[in-house]
């Protein structure tokens, strides 16, 4: 205990700092709970941060008695788990109820585990965390072909890479089969990524939920759509749990962004060297070398343009790549 109301073991890390900040003052509990809790962090809505630092300190399942696991909201919102989130932690069988603390509260034990997964080194995730997907990837049934992409095309938000309908007839073409994960049930996804051998995408969450099933003899690309570093929390999960890097493809020749944007972000949108797509899946042995391998027009490529600036309701500039490796 540091102080008189800090605890820096309880807070959230990421790349290596401080998340969650001390508290000014200490608070005052509106209700007293009895019995033994354990500290579940910070909950998080957004699909990756859920899947990264929520449920990071449940490998405590089964190790402690325990009456239930205390989240704090990231956001008002916030006020239970559900659809994925519920199905998840009933995956993940922690046996106990979740419970969502909006107001401070006051128990008699509250055990607070170390946080096992992450962003930063710890993607990599510690044993005791790694030993809490196993027992799950175990209970799941593989369920799929052996060859998935895994599409943006339908996806809801910001960003992504111009003409990603281009890359994926090109990888339907290959065979294989194009998945929407944001279309399927967790435990579909899941069954889906235990069956695959090889597994290429965007860079996205949905790798991450690939990593808790993830096996050496599996293989997986890649493909970055933006210039930016957050990928490397994803490398790091996928090479620690598959025991070898997955390929990286940087095959981007620009980035799109609002006129008032100098930096590429989750909103911003890659525009690819499809050329270089292609030979790096064929070096990497996703499709073959002799394969057919196309790219999109130049009508195309300015009809991708107009579309995301739509969806992000301004101009976009575009700004080249420096590297591209």
């Amino acid at each position: 205990m540091d102080g008189d109301f800090d605890y820096a073991h309880a807070a959230l890390w990421r790349f290596g700092k401080r998340f969650t900040q001390p508290l000014s003052e200490r608070p005052v509990p509106v209700e007293k709970w009895s019995g033994r809790h354990i500290w579940g962090g910070l909950f998080f809505g957004n699909f990756g941060h859920f899947l990264m630092e929520t449920i990071s300190r449940l490998w405590i399942r089964g190790r402690v008695d325990a009456e239930s696991v205390l989240f704090v909201p990231r956001h008002d919102a916030l006020t239970d788990f559900k659809g994925y989130q519920s199905a998840l932690y009933e995956l993940l069988d922690i046996g106990i109820p979740a419970r969502i603390v909006t107001d401070p509260v006051e128990v008699d034990e509250l055990i607070v585990p170390g946080q096992g997964f992450g962003l930063g080194r710890i993607s990599r995730a510690t044993p005791e965390f790694k030993d809490l997907l196993n027992v799950m990837a175990a209970s799941i049934e593989p369920d799929g072909p052996e060859k998935l992409y895994i599409s943006r095309t339908q996806f809801g938000g910001q960003g992504g890479v111009l003409s990603e309908a281009c890359l994926e007839a090109n990888m339907e073409a290959l065979g294989y089969t194009v998945i929407h994960p944001q279309r399927l049930s967790l435990p579909r996804q899941l069954a889906l990524y235990k069956a695959a051998k090889h597994v290429v995408g965007l860079d996205g969450s949905a790798f991450h939920l690939f990593g808790f099933v993830a096996r050496e003899d599996q293989r997986a690309a890649i493909v970055l759509r933006r210039n930016s570093e957050a990928f490397t929390a994803i490398a790091t999960q996928l090479e620690s749990f598959m025991g070898h890097p997955p390929v990286i493809i940087n095959a981007l020749a620009a980035d799109w962004m609002p006129e008032t944007q100098n930096f590429a972000n989750h909103q911003t949108w890659g525009e690819l060297d499809f050329s270089e797509v292609g030979r790096c899946l064929g070096a990497g042995g996703f499709i073959k070398k002799s394969d057919v391998w196309c790219a999109p027009t130049k009508a195309q490529l300015a009809e991708a343009v107009d579309m995301a600036a739509t969806k992000a309701k301004t101009n976009l500039k575009r700004r080249a790549s420096q590297v591209n490796t």
